[in-house]
């Protein structure tokens, strides 16, 4: 009784208190456990990466090509019928990716594709997908099939197929299903 009231009193020493916590047991084997306690090896999850967002810079490349080649329909079919519509379509078509390259942007983070608008404030959520439905989101899990048109070397269009979008939106931009 002595021994773990003078434990009590002097918590700063851990070999009283090791040697009075062990009742019964052999006081020099707790006074050696107190000593050389075993070290916990704690076991840690190996630390993965963190990626982090990247956004795709605008291009207009694609934008001016579509304008250089209504210029070209224009003033090489000058006052023809063919010439004002192949040339009008080509201009009106870049006009629409000109807006669509200024008003949005590509967003890659960790897990997911997002595709987000410009506001004043930065990038913000481009809402509800208008044709499907859901949020204009990607995980990459749920990629099944991808590709690059016409190249990987020259990326005009990438392609991609996923299985996040509810079925019921399949044939809703076409009239082709998965």
């Amino acid at each position: 009784n002595s021994v773990r009231r003078k434990s009590r009193h002097t918590a700063r020493n851990d070999s009283i208190v090791c040697f009075a916590s062990n009742e019964g047991g052999n006081p020099l084997q707790s006074l050696l456990a107190g000593i050389f306690k075993e070290k916990q090896v704690e076991t840690a999850e190996p630390e993965v990466p963190m990626i982090p967002d990247a956004v795709i810079d605008p291009s207009y490349s694609v934008a001016i090509g579509f304008a250089v080649c209504g210029l070209f329909f224009l003033i090489l079919l000058q006052g023809s019928v063919i010439g004002v519509v192949f040339g009008g379509l080509n201009i009106l078509f870049s006009s629409f990716l000109v807006v669509q390259t200024l008003r949005l942007r590509f967003v890659f983070d960790e897990t997911a594709f997002e595709l987000k608008e410009v506001d004043s404030s930065g990038l913000v959520d481009s809402g509800e997908n208008v044709i499907v439905g859901g949020q204009n989101r990607w995980t990459y899990d749920s990629f099944v099939n991808w590709d690059f048109f016409p190249n990987v070397d020259i990326p005009i269009l990438v392609y991609f197929k996923e299985t996040q979008t509810p079925q019921v939106g399949f044939n809703l931009g076409g009239s082709s299903g998965r």
